[in-house]
């Protein structure tokens, strides 16, 4: 068996991942549509990162540490 693609492996983390986070999100922020904003954009950020730096270790905290990020510069 050959060893997923980067794609792959992105797109197995955001079906695995994307519920919690967009929970934890909404908790946080208070508005559904905000987290789900939030989410994607983490998403694209590691669809931008992740071939440049490699896979983090735990991908679901990586995004939502990226989302939490940009959910504070959002509130501001």
């Amino acid at each position: 068996m050959s060893e997923p693609t980067l794609q792959q492996t992105i797109d197995a983390v955001w079906r695995m991942e994307s519920a919690r986070l967009i929970a934890g999100l909404t908790r946080q922020v208070g508005e559904l549509a905000l987290a789900e904003d939030l989410a994607q954009d983490a998403l694209v950020a590691a669809l931008k990162q992740w071939p440049r730096d490699g896979v983090p270790g735990n991908p679901g905290a990586w995004l939502m540490v990226t989302a939490r990020r940009r959910g504070t510069c959002a509130l501001r």
